[in-house]
């Protein structure tokens, strides 16, 4: 294997990229984990580890058994493809009883390293959504191919007796690592692969590996983290972790909080597409730091953009959330704004935002369309959407 990190000096280079101190991670607990292993059938038991994530343990379990991790998921689910799909959203967990039976982990274990809890407070149910679901980075399967959806921190996995990837680095407001002040890369830094731990062969020592061209993942360079992007991350786990969340007074269920979150980053998305409207200007009276946010280069979902782009939205959201509605009122006033702009196509605004909007005048204005069609070349802008979106839906 190569092993590059021994290239780049500790601190950040030239190009932003930050080594970080190496240190052992503090791990928040969103599951114990298991180490009782008594009933195990296969002669290498392997514990599941605090926070790991429930597909990338199977990738490790049959990585320790020197045996892929399709042969393994060949042996315990005959005539399925559990590789195909999203392991980790899966709604019915019958399939984890035989991987109990020979692993020797309980099923309530296996069932807390998924990501079911985690939907089920964000979007009030556990069902997989047939599109993008939201706050879970989607992997973008097609057959066993990825194009995303796993995160990682190349100084945990330094830290770690053996390398693990984390449940939170599958939740799209998870873009830093707390511990080491880093943004988490989701790509391999040096091939620029999509990872996918579930594709590596028994040549591979652990999971920290690329599976395209099998370079340590360990010896990646992150981008220096952003503090209002971990302020949000803290207080959307908080939110998860307690089932509610707050708005000003408000007190609110963990789902109606994010779906306010998720009304806000529709909002800054608004903003980069028209940077000098009344709704620009009234955020940046909130924030200032909306007026720096650009459109991003893909135009993709929410949960399909890369780290760094997701923590600059996360930054203005979490100060538009700490303003308050209050202060959103005011500035809404302030500006002229009518509840047709404060609505886009949100077919309804969320509680308690709602109120302030429907009291705003509703001067909605109608365009007259031509009957011509337009010859006129698309701007710049639109064509490198377009060209993004074809490049990650072919070469990933």
């Amino acid at each position: 294997m190569r092993h590059r990190g021994d290239r780049f000096r500790n601190g950040e280079n030239r190009l932003g990229y930050h080594r970080g101190p190496r240190m052992h991670p503090t791990h928040y607990s969103w599951h114990a984990g298991e180490n009782s292993l008594g009933k195990a059938i296969w002669p290498v038991p392997l514990a599941l580890s605090p926070d790991e994530l429930l597909s990338t343990w199977i990738v490790r379990l049959a990585l320790a058994n020197g045996c892929e991790p399709l042969v393994l998921t060949g042996f315990l689910w005959p005539g399925w493809r559990p590789w195909t799909i999203d392991l980790d959203r899966a709604s019915d967990f019958s399939y984890l009883e035989p991987l109990s039976k020979y692993s020797g982990i309980r099923i309530g274990s296996l069932v807390a390293a998924s990501l079911r809890a985690v939907a089920r407070a964000t979007t009030g149910t556990s069902k997989k959504p047939n599109t993008t679901g939201p706050w879970i980075l989607s992997l973008g399967t097609r057959n066993r191919k990825r194009l995303g959806g796993l995160q990682y921190c190349s100084y945990c996995f330094n830290g770690d007796a053996t390398p693990f990837y984390r449940l939170q680095w599958r939740l799209a407001w998870h873009t830093c690592c707390p511990n080491h002040q880093v943004i988490l890369n989701d790509r391999c830094f040096w091939c620029r692969a999509a990872i996918e731990p579930h594709r590596l062969t028994t040549r591979n020592s652990n999971t920290a590996y690329c599976a395209r061209c099998g370079d340590n993942h360990g010896d990646s360079l992150h981008l220096r983290a952003v503090s209002s992007a971990m302020a949000f991350q803290s207080l959307a786990d908080a939110v998860v972790c307690s089932g509610v969340g707050r708005y000003g007074p408000v007190l609110m269920t963990a789902c109606e909080w994010f779906i306010v979150v998720r009304y806000f980053l529709m909002l800054l998305r608004c903003t980069t597409r028209h940077p000098n409207s009344n709704l620009t200007k009234c955020l940046v009276s909130i924030h200032s730091q909306v007026g720096t946010l650009k459109s991003t280069m893909s135009g993709l979902p929410f949960e399909l953009l890369p780290p760094f782009e997701r923590a600059q939205m996360l930054c203005c959201v979490y100060g538009l959330v700490q303003a308050g509605p209050k202060e959103l009122k005011a500035a809404m006033i302030s500006w002229g704004l009518t509840s047709a702009t404060m609505m886009q196509d949100w077919p309804s605004v969320p509680y308690p935002i709602n109120e302030l909007v429907n009291a705003l005048p509703s001067r909605r204005r109608t365009r007259k369309r031509s009957g011509k069609c337009s010859q006129k070349p698309k701007p710049p802008q639109v064509v490198m959407r377009m060209w993004a979106k074809l490049c990650r839906k072919n070469y990933g």
